[in-house]
Formats: structure tokens, sequence, C-alpha cells
């Protein structure tokens, strides 16, 4: 849900909002709002997003859009969510190599440059803390 937050850009969307309905939100992020709601619904079960007692106006905390959105740079944990995905793609592939050997072959594991290209941590950790490791 943290990639798919990031992904449709509902995180950067609600963090300029005040505490809004699945309407509002599903508008300023140009999506649908049922999918909004059943996004919002998981996200206060995990208690990443903020819901009033009438369950009606949602909000995103500013100590969590710190690390949940674009502006977060490096520290962005909804970015680097969509790891897991990329990794879930091939995780049958995987228990079948434990079970008959073998490998996974690149191209099965769609969108990592994408995703790689996006946390900026490896690019900048780099020429501090990789490439001592060869030399």
């Amino acid at each position: 849900m943290a990639s798919i937050g990031h992904r449709t850009g509902l995180f950067n969307a609600m963090r300029d909002l005040p505490a809004s309905t699945t309407q509002d939100i599903a508008r300023a992020a140009n999506l649908n709002e049922r999918y909004v709601r059943e996004w919002l619904g998981a996200m206060v079960t995990a208690g990443v997003i903020g819901v009033d007692g009438t369950s009606t106006f949602y909000s995103l905390p500013r100590e969590h859009a710190a690390m949940l959105t674009r502006a977060a740079g490096t520290d962005n944990f909804a970015a680097f969510a969509q790891i897991v995905a990329v990794l879930g793609n091939v995780e049958d592939d995987i228990v079948t190599c434990f079970r008959e050997g073998g490998g996974v072959p690149y191209e099965k594991f769609t969108r990592f440059h994408a995703v790689l290209a996006e946390d900026d941590t490896v690019v900048s950790a780099l020429g501090s803390h990789i490439l001592p490791l060869v030399v």
C-alpha cells in the first residue's frame, strides 16, 4: 500500500490537503474515488493515515508525510517500498529455484531499474561506501 500511495501520488496529494473526504482526496490526486477509499481504509488500519471519529475526513500526519512524500528525498520510505513489489513478482520463481535449482533471469525483475533510479541512496553511497569495498 505504501508503494501504491507513492506511485499514484496519493501521499503527495494528501500532504497539501487539510483533513478531507475520499472524494476530495481522489479529486486532488486525479484518481478513482472507490480505489482511493479502499486504499485509505488499508492505510488507516496500518496507522499511517488518520481519520476523524465519523470516518469522514482523512489526513496524513506531518510526521508521516516527512517520510512518505517525494519531499523526503532519500528518506522516502514509500519509494523504497516499491522494491517489495518488484521482488514479489519473482518470489514464485525463486521458490522453484530452491526446490529445483537454476536461476531467475534478469528480465523477470520488471521495473527494477525504474525503482532503483528513484532510490538515490545507492547512487549517493557509491563513492563513500560501495566502491571502497571493491578496492
